[in-house]
């Protein structure tokens, strides 16, 4: 999922520049267009807590909308993070620590409750 992150597609796509303000309609746009839908989902996050995730640069920016994939009734209720695209790499890289840490560390907790 890391190199995914790593790798996003970059758009240039005028309704993909400010998903912050207006999501459902980003989101509708990635939808309908397989060009812009394809390379931004971020298909390794599917399992992560049944969400969909798109995700790629547009301009300075990287840009990740989380929606829930089988809502609950109502909304559905995306979550957008819009950051410096400088900034993303070290965004990514602490996440991935972060999961090597939780990972090695469920591996030795699990090792040391085993009779």
């Amino acid at each position: 999922m890391m190199q995914t992150l790593q790798s996003m597609a970059s758009f240039e796509d005028p309704r993909l520049a400010r998903p912050d303000s207006d999501p459902a309609t980003t989101l509708s746009a990635l939808r309908s267009d397989a060009a812009l839908n394809d390379p931004s989902l971020l298909g390794a996050t599917e399992s992560l807590d049944q969400y969909l995730v798109h995700g790629y640069f547009h301009g300075t920016n990287a840009i990740v909308i989380g929606e829930p994939a089988e809502p609950p009734t109502g909304t559905r209720a995306p979550h957008v993070a819009v950051m410096p695209q400088r900034d993303f790499p070290d965004i990514v890289t602490a996440a991935a620590h972060f999961w090597e840490r939780v990972q090695r560390d469920e591996l030795l907790n699990g090792w040391d409750a085993t009779p």
